[in-house]
This record gives structure tokens, sequence and C-alpha cells, in this order.
């Protein structure tokens, strides 16, 4: 094979006052900070961490000359061209042990987000929906976390509980508030109960509260009710409900929701309602069966009221 004719040039070591010379007014770092790093790194194999812990160990303290009294800045071309590079390639993830130690750096600091911050991540989730999968995902990340930390999760349940205790009308009115700003949609279950009281010719209401109840319970909505038959029907999803058949792994984190639920029914049986509660698998494989239980009970109702 005929070697190619290429000049490679000579590299030689010069000194730091050679390298002054040649390059006037350039900072550069000391022969003994130079000798120092030199000898830190000499003993230490540059593949594996020993390597990285010893050459930040080295830097400690000293700041990069390139950077100083500079702000780093992107221009909107180049945040475009990071954005376009990183498209479809996924995250690095950290290890646990670096997980565990921002997570021990970060606690009890309080991050302040400014108000225009605040505008800014509103707007950008204006219109944006989290799928049945990405919330069922988050679910069970939280559930995990509060198996992996009990100590912090009891720490959080109890202040959450204390607060509860001390605010029961503020936490009710803020629930009602949040609800009331939202868009109102029926889930697919509770379009089919909705259906079966249209085809009964009942006069019904949607999402709405009973305001005779206790005030801790005031601001509850409710998924229907027969204001003329004292009638409350409730259509539960299994999983965001903790249906004892489908999914009794949630029982124990949704425990809370659940005893507050069946008080809150006893509090609406006090006041003469009749409470039916349904799950989203009656519904879903035995209509029949729920559409026989409302029946009886407004029949029930029309003899007993008239």
């Amino acid at each position: 094979m005929k070697a190619l004719n290429v000049h490679v040039p000579r590299i030689h070591k010069i000194s730091c006052t050679e390298y002054k010379e040649q390059f006037p007014g350039a900072e550069i770092y000391s022969e003994a900070t130079r000798e120092k790093y030199a000898k830190t790194l000499r003993a230490v194999d540059k593949t594996t961490n020993s390597y990285r812990q010893a050459m930040s160990k080295a830097k400690k303290g000293v700041p990069l000359p390139s950077l100083q009294g500079r702000k780093r800045t992107f221009t909107p071309e180049h945040c475009k061209a990071i954005s376009d590079a990183k498209t479809g390639k996924p995250h690095a993830s950290h290890s646990e042990e670096t997980k565990r130690k921002i997570s021990e750096s970060n606690m009890g600091k309080t991050v302040v987000v400014s108000e225009e911050t605040k505008k800014k991540i509103s707007i950008a989730n204006t219109g944006k929906k989290r799928t049945d999968a990405t919330r069922k995902r988050l679910s069970e990340a939280k559930t995990q976390w509060h198996k992996d930390n009990p100590k912090r999760s009891k720490t959080v349940s109890d202040q959450l509980q204390q607060w509860y205790e001390e605010h029961p009308e503020d936490r009710a009115k803020n629930m009602a508030l949040a609800r009331s700003k939202s868009k109102y949609f029926n889930t697919k279950i509770e379009q089919k109960v909705e259906q079966l009281l249209k085809d009964l010719k009942v006069k019904y209401t949607a999402q709405r509260t009973i305001k005779e109840l206790p005030e801790i319970y005031r601001f509850h909505h409710w998924d229907f009710l027969l204001p003329t038959k004292m009638i409350a029907i409730e259509a539960d999803g299994c999983y965001w409900h903790g249906c004892s058949i489908c999914h009794p792994e949630r029982q124990d984190e949704l425990k809370e929701e659940i005893d507050t639920a069946v008080l809150r029914d006893q509090a609406a049986s006090k006041q003469g309602w009749t409470i039916l509660r349904f799950w989203e698998h009656e519904v879903n494989e035995d209509f029949e069966h729920v559409a026989q239980v409302i029946e009886e009970s407004l029949s029930e109702r029309k003899v007993n009221h008239g």
C-alpha cells in the first residue's frame, strides 16, 4: 500500500514561560498547580470513578479561567439545535446513590417559584390532559415512594391530617372551587347510568351537592341526585376508588378516602337520602342488575313519598 505524503507537525512540551510569550495575556495554571494535577492523576485509572473523583478533588476551589466574569447564555438558534439533537433520545438516568444524595441535599429547602414562572407553566400546560396510563403510572410511583420512605410518608400524612382536622371547611371549599373551575364531563360508566335515568324519564341533577349535610361533607359533588325521590347515585371507578375485588392492593393507600365516603353516606342517610353506590365492574359486567336496583329504589320512594 502506498503511504500518503502527509506532513505531521511535531508536538513538543513547552513551559509556562514559553506559553506566556507565545500567547500574551492568556490565563493558565502555574507550574505548581499543573504538577499537583499530574501527581494526583498519575496513579489512577482514567476509566474508573476514582479518576473522576480525583479530578474533582484536585480542582476543588479552582475557578475555570474561561468562565470568569462571563454569563452563560444561549441564542434561540442554539436552544433549538440542542432540543433537536435530544429529540427521541432517552434522558440520562441517575444512579440510586446519586438520587439519594440529591434528595438529601434538597431536604428542608423551599423552592420559590415566581408568579411569572407560574404563569408560563400554566400557559404551557393549558389544554394538556394526562392519559389513563400516565395517571396510573404516577399513582403507582407515589405508592412505591410511600413504601420506600415510610418515615417521611408518615410525617407528610400526619401533617396533612392535622391540617384537615384544623381546617375542615377550607378543605371542602377548596375542593369545590377546584371542581367548579374544571370542565365537567361524565366517565363512561356515568354515561351509562345517566342514559338509564333519561330512559326512565326521571328528573336528576349531575355533580351537585347536598346542602343539608354537615359542613365537612356539604361540598362533595355527587354523581347524580334525584331531589324529588331523595336518591343519590354514585358510580365509582374500581381503580381510583379502591375496589376491594378488582384492586385490593389500593385499600391501604385509599383508606382515608374510603372511610370518608362511608361516613359521608351515613350522614346523607340520616338526612333521609337513599345512597346507591355502584362499582365500575358492576356497571360494565351486570348493568341489568344496576338498572333493577335503581328501578326498585324509585318504586319504593314512590310508595313511601307518594
